[in-house]
């Protein structure tokens, strides 16, 4: 029989197969299908083939080995792994896993073992290209011990392919103590793929001391586990809390993500403000810090802690709201300060308040302006909105009895930078018994522009009238005199 009017012997289509000799996919469709009928293909045939750059050759290899019967196949197969460069072992390593297993793992329990460095590293490249790595284990736990660090290294790589495995899961968790840190680093990047509950205390434990690219390995991996269960949450809350205050603030934001990725975030945020009342001032700056790098992401978890029972807890609220500008916690502060709390509980809350540009922001202010705990706060915030129609409020406040109020009422009306305060200020400087606080007022004139020196000089002249021998006019020393 001819193909195509050539000689369908073996030799020439094996020669035609070398050739790419074809002219199209059908007939390279013909020219397999005979090679295959033709049978008895030497290893080497098979090899030149497995290593073709057309893929369907390729393939009609990977499936000849499978039904050959040649006994050196997998020699031949193995010495042709040596010799060709490592990108190209792909198909070889794919045509040796469809040998018979005993054929193949009797070869690799020898090549593990090889005094030459290259045949063990095949060893592992084929194991790498076995569907379940964990059938040879017991090769890969030898390659651990291997004097090559890329073999060692490797075969970790090569059981991480098979993680979830049990018996691999536990050698994995051993390595990742291992003083080998490139093993160690292979062992923390398998794992970190698919972390389980057993891993939360030793990744917590070796978080803070691994490169940047593993970090964000082992965080992403726990924020996928986090984010499935709150079924282990003291244990992972034992081990994130402490680092919300530790030195390095990539870890510190890191940790408040891993907050914010568990389902129940109120039950975690409530259990973070309990833990922040027990920490150094310092401690507890750093750890709202990094709620902070989080807190457009926790607004509705927020928003129900500032409706708390404890007064702890709402007040801790109130900090991490001050973080965010979301326009519904507004609302959660008006609220707030509606109920019946101290005014330590308040005061921040309405601090807060004062920042939001809202136009309901200003009534509540002038409400707290008789609220003997909170005016001062009030008056402070009135100043820094500054609202023209709020000054008719603020001024009475300049003939208060009490200093720190007449001192307030001063430092707010600097922030109103309006001509209509200077007749009040010139009064104020003219009749008030302090000062310290005539001082401050006076500074203030000078910063209203023309007018405002312009009073603040005639101030000075009237003071030099009254104690021409008083050297550098200074106010406090003048009126004494007039006193």
């Amino acid at each position: 029989m001819a193909l195509f009017k050539r000689g369908d012997d073996l030799p020439t289509l094996l020669r035609r197969v070398d050739a790419r000799d074809w002219k199209d996919v059908a007939e390279k469709k013909v020219i397999l299908d005979a090679l295959a009928a033709c049978g008895d293909l030497r290893g080497e045939d098979y090899v030149r083939m497995l290593l073709s750059a057309d893929g369907d050759v390729a393939r009609f290899a990977i499936e000849g080995v499978a039904k050959a019967k040649t006994p050196r196949l997998a020699d031949d197969l193995l010495e042709a792994l040596h010799r060709t460069p490592s990108a190209r072992w792909r198909p070889i390593v794919m045509a040796l896993h469809r040998l018979p297993g005993d054929v193949l793992a009797a070869r690799l329990d020898r090549m593990i073992d090889a005094k030459r460095t290259e045949h063990r590293a095949a060893a592992v490249e084929v194991i790498a290209g076995h569907p379940t790595p964990r059938h040879m284990a017991h090769l890969l736990r030898r390659a651990l011990k291997d004097a090559e660090e890329a073999i060692r290294v490797r075969a970790v790589h090569v059981l991480g392919q098979d993680g979830r495995a049990p018996e691999i899961r536990p050698l994995l968790t051993e390595l990742i103590a291992s003083e080998d840190e490139p093993m160690r680093h292979a062992a923390i990047e398998a794992l970190a793929r698919d972390p389980d509950p057993s891993l939360i205390e030793p990744f917590f434990e070796l978080l803070p001391n691994q490169p940047p690219r593993l970090q964000d390995l082992m965080l992403r991996g726990l924020r996928r586990m986090l984010g499935q269960t709150t079924g282990h949450l003291d244990r992972v809350l034992e081990c994130i809390l402490p680092i919300l205050s530790a030195e390095d603030k990539k870890l510190r934001e890191a940790a408040a993500a891993l907050l914010t990725a568990m389902p129940d975030k109120l039950l975690v945020l409530r259990r973070f403000l309990q833990y922040a009342k027990g920490l150094a001032f310092w401690l507890r700056d750093r750890a709202f810090g990094a709620i902070a790098s989080v807190a457009d992401d926790i607004v509705e978890a927020i928003l129900a802690l500032l409706d708390d029972e404890d007064p702890d807890v709402v007040v801790g609220a109130v900090f991490m709201a001050g973080e965010s500008r979301d326009a519904r916690l507004f609302e959660g502060l008006k609220l707030l300060l509606a109920r019946d709390w101290d005014w330590w509980v308040k005061l921040p809350a309405m601090e807060l308040l004062a920042r939001f540009a809202e136009r309901g922001v200003t009534p509540v202010l002038l409400d707290k302006l008789a609220d003997e705990d909170l005016r001062t706060a009030a008056l402070a915030a009135l100043g820094r909105r500054a609202e023209h129609g709020t000054l008719p409020h603020v001024l009475p406040f300049l003939a208060h009895e009490r200093r720190g109020l007449r001192r307030t009422a001063l430092a707010a009306l600097e922030g109103y930078k309006d001509p209509a305060v200077i007749p009040p200020l010139v009064e104020f400087i003219r009749r008030d018994r302090d000062g310290e606080c005539r001082i401050v007022a006076l500074e203030i004139l000078d910063g209203l522009g023309a007018e405002g020196v312009a009073a603040a000089a005639a101030l000075r002249e009237e003071a030099k009238a009254i104690a021409p021998d008083a050297g550098p006019v200074t106010l406090e020393l003048v009126r004494r005199e007039i006193e």
